[in-house]
């Protein structure tokens, strides 16, 4: 890439920038004092306070380039001559009315460089931009800077100006405790921002807490009361004893009259936006009154498939009714999300609805459909705030998608979004989101440029030299993604939880991928690692995409073998590597290829394998626990024997339990359902060994007792919870006095499939 080799860059004619370093004295290079750069004079970076964190990050670029280090708002009086690079918000003689949102600019006078620009994203992008545009560096993962190092840059010129295009570029690097601040430093470079954006975000979290027990009325009427649903699916008499988060997440009432004044009455009257983004609650958990439902395009459907959108709208239309008496040109922003996620049928938008769609499907050919119904329904302005990053995490294989999630962006673009945000939960990197995330935002930063040139740009900046061989990499999982993958997305989308194509993809790696294909990637890269021209860094960049390539090629063994020999490569391979035992992924889509039960059992020896089927009864009304069936040793009562091999709702028809009967009343079935096994404990055990009870995977919450005493909870916490392995100490709770122990589990499910479906076991370690 010439900017990355070729630093003889439009600059000011006026300077030679950044020589001369052999004038400085010999000795130790101190913070204090001045680095001799511009035109042989002493240089420093000068900042308002503000921008310290982007001053201090200009200095780190300029010691990457030149080997120096230069002070950042020295306190000591500076050398006459000092050439000062500057960061502030406008400098004397500029108007900063005259800057549009987010602009960026950059100018070297013959005393000093100003980096400056409108709002506080402006003067941070001059910096990226400067560094970017003039200097040819780059940043292809958050953890490195590329760029040619030289004690001397020639410049012609060094006036510059960069200016959005989209209102808004954003890549989540996660939120709270999940927050990767590598991550977000890496987008910031890439020049992440924002401005003039509508209000986005769930509006009414609080409400519960501020209207519940006054006006109950507000709030969705669910199993016939209006109260938060809470995981267990409880109902609490006092409305104040409810969970933060069960609160945080109720629906409204849409077709009450009273939530459309209460949404304007707490307006400022002033804002140009009203924000009234539903909550983040499930379509099943939305209103069932009978005006809410007489919105629905089909009201006597089961509210479980987002397509309650029409009663979101009507609350949007009425929300702009009341508050144009206030402000004629206001308008609402709302979500196209979960329970309004489908295109409204028969209530069309006021065109001031500007709508945040997020979709949970990613195909194309669907993703062209779904704008156009909302085109039907009246959107006139969106943002596309896809989960992107949620369904299609990384799982340890390559996945050749760059380009698809690039035609997606450009789709988007083209049919009208100015606002992009890629959601993305957590800390979840590895090479192919690098390289996917990477083309995202530089096509949010220039987005009327190919895939193409964002490609190059990146496998430039990657591998150096070798750049082609990775190229070739890459587009071998790109035609496999293509040939293999992509015509299967409607099937993996609508079998994997809520679109999530990952879950499914992970379990099924084997069906699209053959071991040959690993073998044909890895030769790509042994031959890129023997080009003598790569760097240090380009060396060790290919050396770890070469070993992520290799332990894909180990899972996928394992995978379609199930062999605990190929398991133990995986595990042999992670130790000699430094990876973790456990991969993030493993933990977030479950235990897939059976690493994590293949620790357990390795310290689990002897085990005692529980029996296939367990006695069973469904709880709808969830009474069990006032009826003391965590005590039951009598289970005649019970609706008979359930398979733990599978869901509650579909065991496998060659099993000879349940009854037809109870198969019936568990199609469809959420809620809670008791499970209870009989077991013996080796008398030898006794003193010598601790004992575990160790559950393959409970779909989604369970409740574990023996001997009708609680040992613990497993709650369904994490995404993953539903299908990750756990086990339970259980030592103090064996009754040594009886031969035979029980272990009943009440199991809660609140969405989806059911009940304990992985293999169990009781395992010992010697204490």
């Amino acid at each position: 890439m010439k900017q990355i080799t070729c630093l003889s860059l439009r600059s000011l004619a006026i300077m030679a920038m950044f020589f001369a370093l052999f004038l400085l004295h010999t000795g130790c290079k101190c913070v204090s004092r001045p680095a001799a750069l511009i035109d042989g004079r002493s240089t420093v970076i000068a900042c308002e306070k503000k921008f310290q964190k982007v001053a201090d990050d200009l200095a780190l670029h300029l010691k990457e380039i030149t080997g120096e280090t230069i002070p950042v708002n020295p306190e000591q009086p500076l050398p006459p001559g000092t050439y000062t690079l500057r960061i502030l918000q406008t400098p004397e003689g500029v108007d900063a009315s005259s800057l549009k949102p987010e602009e960026a600019r950059w100018h070297f006078g013959p005393m000093e460089a100003v980096f400056y620009g409108e709002g506080n994203f402006g003067p941070r992008h001059a910096v990226y931009a400067f560094l970017e545009d003039e200097l040819g560096v780059r940043w292809p993962t958050p953890n490195d800077i590329v760029c040619h190092k030289t004690p001397i840059i020639s410049l012609d010129k060094a006036d510059g100006v960069w200016i959005p295009k989209l209102l808004s570029r954003e890549i989540r690097p996660g939120n709270g405790k999940f927050l990767d601040k590598d991550a977000q430093l890496w987008f910031e470079r890439l020049r992440w921002g924002y401005h003039n954006t509508p209000p986005f975000g769930h509006a009414f979290t609080a409400w519960w807490k501020k209207y519940g027990k006054e006006h109950p009325d507000y709030f969705a009427m669910v199993n016939g009361r209006r109260y938060p649903v809470s995981s267990t699916g409880e109902y609490r008499e006092d409305v104040t004893a409810f969970f933060d988060q069960d609160a945080r997440m109720i629906s409204l009432c849409p077709s009450n009259p009273a939530v459309a004044k209460q949404i304007v009455a707490n307006w400022d009257k002033k804002s140009a936006y009203i924000n009234i983004c539903e909550n983040d609650s499930p379509a099943h958990n939305a209103c069932h009154c009978d005006k809410c439902l007489a919105l629905d395009p089909h009201p006597s459907q089961k509210l479980d498939n987002f397509m309650c959108a029409d009663r979101y709208i009507f609350l949007a239309n009425e929300v702009l009714k009341e508050a144009r008496k206030y402000k004629p040109d206001v308008k609402v922003s709302m979500y196209a999300y979960n329970a309004s996620q489908q295109p409204s049928v028969n209530i069309k938008m006021d065109p001031s609805i500007v709508l945040g769609i997020v979709p949970t499907d990613f195909r194309l050919s669907a993703l062209q459909e779904y704008i156009n119904g909302w085109r039907q329904s009246g959107m006139m302005e969106f943002k596309y705030r896809p989960n992107r990053h949620w369904y299609y995490p990384p799982m340890g294989y390559p996945i050749g998608n760059a380009r698809h999630f690039f035609d997606v962006f450009q789709f988007m673009y083209k049919s009208g979004a100015t606002n992009f945000d890629y959601d993305a939960p957590s800390k979840k990197f590895d090479f192919f989101r690098y390289y996917n995330d990477y083309i995202l935002m530089q096509a949010m930063k220039d987005p009327d440029k190919p895939f193409e040139y964002w490609e190059n740009d990146f496998v430039q900046s990657y591998a150096g030299d070798a750049a082609a061989d990775l190229l070739d990499y890459l587009h071998f999982w790109t035609v496999l993604w293509d040939t293999k993958i992509n015509p299967n997305l409607d099937k993996l989308a609508n079998l994997g939880n809520w679109h999530n194509f990952s879950r499914q993809f992970a379990k099924e790696t084997d069906q699209y991928y053959a071991q040959e294909d690993f073998t044909k990637s890895l030769a790509f890269l042994n031959k890129a690692l023997k080009r003598s021209s790569l760097t240090a860094e380009q060396r060790k960049r290919l050396e770890d995409l070469k070993t992520f390539t290799e332990h894909a090629a180990l899972m996928r063994q394992a995978l379609s073998t199930r062999k605990r020999s190929d398991i133990q490569a995986i595990r042999d391979f992670r130790k000699a590597h430094g990876m973790p035992e456990i991969m993030q992924y493993e933990y977030d889509l479950g235990d897939y290829i059976g690493v994590r039960i293949d620790m357990l059992q390795e310290f689990a020896e002897p085990v005692i394998d529980l029996p296939i089927f367990w006695h069973f009864k469904l709880d709808k009304e969830r009474k069990g626990e006032n009826q003391n069936l965590q005590s039951a040793t009598d289970f005649s009562k019970w609706d008979g024997l359930m398979p733990t091999d599978g869901p509650w709702e579909n065991p496998k028809q060659s099993h000879p339990h349940p009854t037809p009967e109870i198969r019936e009343k568990c199609k469809g079935y959420d809620g809670v359902a008791w499970y209870a096994c009989e077991f013996e404990v080796p008398a030898d055990w006794k003193d010598k060994r601790q004992v575990f009870a160790y559950f393959g995977a409970v779909d989604e919450s369970a409740d574990v007792w023996l001997n009708g005493k609680k040992v613990g909870s497993h709650p369904f916490i994490q995404p993953s919870d539903w299908e990750t392995p756990f086990h339970m100490d259980i030592t103090n709770f064996i009754d040594w006095s009886q031969k035979k122990q029980i272990l009943t589990v009440k199991v809660t499910d609140n969405l989806g499939a059911g009940g304990i479906w992985k293999p169990c076991f009781i395992g010992s370690l010697k204490k």
